[in-house]
């Protein structure tokens, strides 16, 4: 099933790593769409329905459905990556490092 929720990227971070994170009854409806199971989806929304918060976690299949939908919870992920400093440097050759006294 296609869900919109609301999520923060420490959330989103969570559940793309299979841990589990709260969601309230403002977050749904809107915001990042993801795939998850029926049963998942069934019993968030009992909770919502009464006003109350559920915590929600993603099976291996779900996140594997998710990931191979590319869009929404995984989306733009893969794309970035860290870049240590000194790759950002120039190769500098011929010049001459004088120390300062």
């Amino acid at each position: 099933m296609n869900v919109s929720l609301n999520l923060s990227p420490g959330q989103l971070s969570e559940l793309r790593n299979g841990h589990g994170s709260r969601i309230g009854p403002a977050m749904f409806g809107k915001g990042v769409d993801m795939i998850i199971d029926p049963m998942t989806f069934n019993n968030m929304m009992k909770k919502l329905e009464r006003g109350k918060g559920a915590v929600i976690s993603m099976s291996g299949g779900e996140i594997e459905q998710n990931k191979m939908e590319g869009t929404g919870l995984f989306a733009g992920s893969g794309k970035k990556r860290a870049v240590k400093f000194r790759e950002l440097r120039k190769p500098v050759s011929g010049v001459i490092l004088l120390a300062r006294p």
